[in-house]
Order: C-alpha cells, then sequence, then structure tokens
C-alpha cells in the first residue's frame, strides 16, 4: 500500500513533467536504431542478410553484426563517418552492386534516416555494443534489481521525491522546463479517474476545493483505495491478462454461469491489496495451500479460461496446454514462451527443452467440476432477494440490542452511584472524613502518640468511639507480657485499618468519577458494545 500511495502521490507531478518536455522540445531526438533502422533493414535487407541467409558473411539485424560486417567490405558501418561506411555506398549506388539487389531503390528518406543514425555514432560504439550483447536479447527480465542512484539536478526546491529528480534530471539533460504544477481541480480529476475510472461529483469536488490543508489530497486517495470501485476499474487490467470470459468461445459459445465468481475473485483481491505471491499461488495452484480456503480454489479459474475448441481430445489436450503455458509465460514472467514449442526462442534464451520442462508442472491438470461452496460475499449475489430481507432484519436486531444496551448502561450507572453514595453515607463519620468524603485519612503527627498527655492517642476531640488499639491500657502484666507491649500492637492494627481505609477511599473516589463522566470500566482488549452487538444470530445466517 505504501508503494501505491508513493506512486499516486507522484502521478501529478510526473505527467506535468513529460507534458513540458514533450510541449518544449526544441531538438530533434536521437535517432532509434531498433525502432527506425531496423525496420528498413527488415523490409529490404533481410531476405539476404539475415542469420539464416547471411550472404557474403553479412548480417543485418542487430547492431553488432553490423558493426562486425561481412567478408566482402568489412565493417558495414564507420561511425561517425556517413559518407565512408559500405552500407551507404551500397544503398546510395556510389559502390556496384547497388542495394538492394534485386529490389527497388531505398526512398531518399530512408536513406537519410539511416545516414544520420551513422553521423550520430559516437567512435565507442562497437565496443559498447559488444559489452551489452546482442540488441535482438531482451535484456530486462534477467537483469538483477538494484538500488538505482539518484541523480543530481540543479532545481532542486522542485524536487518532492526521488521520482522527481529521475524526471528532473532528463529535463535539464535537454534543456527543457517542467510544466506548470496542475491545478487542485484537475489533480483530484486524474486522481478519480487513476483510482476508480470515473470523474468526481461535484459535491467530492466542492470538499476538496474547500480543504486547504496539506493531508487533503492524502485523505482522497485513501478514500479511493477503500472504495470497491478502485478493484473494479484495476481488476479488469489483470481480466484482460488472464483472458476472462463469461462464455466459452468457439463457434457455439456456450455461457459458463459460474465464471462471475473468478471476476469478483480478482476485483476482491485488489480491494484487499492481497499480497502478491499469494494471488499468483491461488491462481496456478490454489487447491494446493489449504491455508486458503474456498477463497484460493476460486483462483483456480485462471487456468479454466481456455477457448475449448470442437476437435478431438488428444488435439483439445494440446491446445489446452499451451495456451495455459503460454498464458502463464506471458502473465507472470514478463515474455512470451509459445514459439519455444517448436523451436528454441529466436530472441530470448529459452530453449525449448524449458518450455516442455514448464508444460510438464501443468500436464497433471485435469478440467472438471468441483464444488466449492459459496462465501459470505458471494451469498448476496446468489439469492438477493433473501439477503435483502436478511438485511432489513439485522438492522431491525441491531437497533433493538442498541436500546437494550442503553438501557442496560443506565441501570448499571445507576447502580454505581447507588452503591458510591450508600458507602458515602455509611462512612460519613470515618476518621479522615474533615478532608473530604473520599480523601484518604492522614495519619497524626508523630508528636501526638499513644501516651501524650490526654491518654486518647493523639485523637481530636469530637471523635467516635476509640478502637481498641487506642483504648488506654491496663496495668499491670497479662500473661506474662508488659501491658504496654499489647498496647503497641494494638496502636498498629489501628494504623493498618486506617491505611486499608484509605485504599478504598480510592476507589470509591475513582467509581464515582467513573460514574458522574458516564463511562464504565472494560478489561483490556474487551467491549461492552462488542460484547453486547458483535453476535450476528443464526437465524440470518446462509
Amino acid at each position: 500500500m505504501k508503494f501505491k500511495l508513493l506512486m499516486l502521490r507522484t502521478f501529478g507531478l510526473v505527467t506535468t513533467g513529460f507534458l513540458g518536455a514533450i510541449g518544449l522540445a526544441g531538438a530533434d531526438p536521437r535517432v532509434d536504431f531498433q525502432r527506425e533502422i531496423q525496420p528498413i533493414l527488415q523490409k529490404n535487407c533481410f531476405a539476404c542478410h539475415s542469420v539464416q541467409k547471411h550472404q557474403s558473411g553479412l548480417v543485418l539485424e542487430t547492431l553488432t553484426s553490423i558493426l562486425d560486417g561481412g567478408g566482402l567490405d568489412g565493417p558495414a558501418v564507420i561511425p561517425g563517418h556517413s559518407d565512408k561506411s559500405p552500407l551507404l555506398l551500397r544503398i546510395r549506388g556510389v559502390k556496384h552492386p547497388r542495394m538492394p539487389l534485386n529490389g527497388k531503390p531505398l526512398p531518399e528518406n530512408e536513406i537519410a534516416l539511416i545516414a544520420r543514425w551513422v553521423d550520430e555514432l559516437e567512435p565507442s560504439t562497437p565496443s559498447q555494443a559488444k559489452a551489452q550483447g546482442d540488441s535482438r536479447t531482451l535484456v530486462w527480465p534477467w537483469t538483477p534489481l538494484k538500488e538505482p542512484v539518484i541523480p543530481e539536478v540543479e532545481r532542486k526546491e522542485w524536487v518532492k521525491n526521488p521520482i522527481d529528480a529521475f524526471v528532473l534530471a532528463k529535463l535539464e539533460a535537454r534543456k527543457f522546463q517542467p510544466a506548470p504544477r496542475a491545478s487542485r481541480h484537475a489533480l483530484l480529476r486524474r486522481l478519480y479517474f487513476g483510482l476508480i475510472g470515473l470523474p468526481p461529483t461535484p459535491e467530492a469536488m466542492e470538499r476538496f476545493l474547500k480543504d486547504d490543508s496539506p493531508e487533503a489530497y492524502a485523505q482522497e486517495m485513501e478514500k479511493l483505495l477503500a472504495d470497491s470501485r478502485h478493484g473494479e476499474h484495476w481488476g479488469r487490467h489483470w481480466l484482460d491478462l488472464a483472458r476472462y470470459s463469461d462464455t466459452r468461445g468457439g463457434a457455439l459459445d456456450y455461457p459458463r454461469p459460474y465464471m462471475w465468481r473468478y471476476r469478483d475473485y480478482v476485483i476482491r483481491a485488489f480491494n484487499e491489496d492481497r499480497p502478491f505471491d499469494r494471488f499468483i499461488r491461488e491462481q496456478l495452484a490454489g487447491d494446493a495451500f489449504p491455508a486458503f480456503g474456498d477463497e484460493g480454489k476460486l483462483g483456480l479459474g485462471f487456468l479454466g479460461q481456455w477457448v475449448a475448441i470442437e476437435e478431438g481430445a488428444e488435439e483439445a489436450r494440446r491446445t489446452y496446454l499451451s495456451d495455459v503455458v503460454g498464458t502463464t509465460g506471458s502473465v507472470f514472467l514478463g515474455f512470451t514462451l509459445g514459439c519455444a514449442g517448436c523451436h528454441n526462442h529466436k530472441y530470448d534464451p529459452i530453449p525449448t527443452k524449458d518450455y516442455f520442462q514448464m508444460e510438464a508442472f501443468f500436464a497433471p491438470t485435469t478440467v472438471d467440476v468441483q464444488e466449492v461452496p459459496f462465501s459470505q460475499y458471494e451469498k448476496p449475489r446468489l439469492e438477493p432477494e433473501r439477503w435483502s430481507q436478511a438485511s432489513k432484519e439485522w438492522e431491525l436486531l441491531l437497533s433493538e440490542r442498541k436500546k437494550a444496551g442503553e438501557e442496560f448502561l443506565e441501570k448499571l450507572k445507576a447502580r454505581v452511584l447507588f452503591w458510591v453514595y450508600g458507602e458515602l453515607r455509611r462512612r460519613k463519620d470515618a476518621p479522615g472524613a474533615a478532608h473530604g468524603p473520599l480523601e484518604p485519612h492522614h495519619p497524626q503527627p508523630a508528636g501526638a502518640g499513644c501516651r501524650d498527655a490526654a491518654g486518647g492517642c493523639g485523637r481530636q476531640p469530637g471523635d467516635r468511639a476509640r478502637p481498641r488499639a487506642h483504648r488506654a491500657p491496663r496495668a499491670g502484666r497479662r500473661h506474662g507480657r508488659p501491658a504496654a507491649a499489647g498496647h503497641r500492637r494494638r496502636c498498629r492494627r489501628g494504623e493498618d485499618r486506617a491505611a486499608g481505609r484509605d485504599r478504598r477511599a480510592a476507589k470509591y473516589r475513582q467509581a464515582l468519577l467513573i460514574a458522574t463522566q458516564d463511562k464504565l470500566p472494560n478489561r483490556p482488549g474487551r467491549s461492552f458494545e462488542r460484547e453486547t452487538y458483535a453476535r450476528r444470530p443464526k437465524s440470518t445466517q446462509f
């Protein structure tokens, strides 16, 4: 989720940066070999100078082979010198025979484009081409991921995050200026179209324009990410890759009445931000992971999206395996595997052996009907009328339980207050009451000992009957012990009782505070409302 948040926050800035680069383009970009030159050579030269033919030892399919040249003229091009390059001399007719040998001469605009490409080549191009390898090979799937170095830029105040630094570095390299920042109106529209595919409502736009807080944009983003339409908008891209269809295809095009369950499964996965590794496992082998439950089995609909062709059993089996292997390679690996089913891949390092090893993984797969119970997310679609009635019953029951809970809360509060005030009335004459009904009892100073001049252990006039510990000791000895020692023990017990009264008074004070604030104490991890309302009645469960 953090990654999506970062990318979406920079979407407006990145877009305006590239638009500024396009709008202020003041110089023609360099000629791209694969996009502009290679199609010309493929159309006019590959008939004789391809990897299969390579007449005169010359191959014109890659930059490396062009720089290596052939056995007749050596290197086909000389970087930076189109007037000396054998390739240009041949196609212009300066050197005979003119090329293409058995075709029409190239148009002047194509010759000029090739000449411009040769002139733009750096002298170090041959060594760089050999270091990079064959340009026909798709490099990025085999390149290990590494942390890029954030480029240094001149306008540091324009950079809000590392992505901006990469964009601005490209703009500054070509002497371009970034486009102005998008307005808040345009920014919210981009956010809505990007996340849910719909424009914002007038109320949402008005609310966003009035909110000047720095977190307004992030709050709108979080709201849209939590919207169910987010999964519907982005899930359709995955469904296109998985070749989803509600019908089987072919001549008869039979309907598949329960395939909508796979569609809704994909939408839920996007809305729940399900981990991608689990998303892959569920769609390739969901029944092999019991921890995923029935929800994981719905992902196996990915393997059932092939077009059933009316043919024999063996041919249908081969068609199914070829479709699953090809789709798995393009969707999960990022490149095609179908070519390697007949021969080693021409551009990617995928031999036929690897193709059939991949196919062997899916060979034991059987396509049949499997009973998967409907989940709580799917039942409203299965019986909409019944679920509508159950929803009304549940809302009615919930309101009744809330009302009962409020009544119980009022009764409980009254009971707590009755108990607290009753305890206060019972203890209003307790020692320490002069300091307030719930204040702790303060012991007497050390100077007012048990045997002061008045003989009352430091007690104040008007106190209640003295406890046993504070009564004057009888003269003489009792059971061989001095009378003063027994008096000291009784006095300590009286002090312990006073300390206990202090603790209880603190509890009473806390209870009174809770009761007057209309709150109830809960044990950690438990809630009165959760225990009262969270249990759904069995009568409404399907």
